[in-house]
């Protein structure tokens, strides 16, 4: 006979149609055993993002790739036609001026 095998999606049905709940309790005696062999996480590490490049995988920061932003956009424009750039914002201002048009519509009903 096959075994079944009760994934997250199952487990969570299961258990309330069984009358039963999972309790989960933190074993000290147990924690203590393996406090030796755990690691403390790096902080900058966390909030680093992993960018796959050249030859392998480099960490940089949120706030690098936020402050070299406008520069990939500045060089983009810089490439585009002056018509290309003018159909570029003429169509931002069209969604911004109908999300205002649709804000202000909805605070008058």
């Amino acid at each position: 006979m096959p075994t079944k095998r009760l994934g997250p999606l199952t487990f969570t049905l299961m258990l309330p149609a069984l009358g039963m709940e999972l309790v989960a309790v933190e074993n000290m005696t147990a924690l203590d055993r393996y406090k030796t062999q755990l690691v403390r996480r790096n902080e900058k590490a966390v909030r680093m993002l992993a960018v796959y490049a050249g030859r392998g995988k480099h960490l940089i920061s949120k706030r690098f790739l936020q402050s070299i932003a406008p520069l990939g956009a500045q060089g983009y424009l810089r490439k585009v036609s002056p018509e290309r750039r003018s159909a570029i914002a003429r169509n931002a201002a069209i969604v911004r001026w109908t999300a205002a048009k649709a804000a202000a519509k909805g605070s008058r009903s």
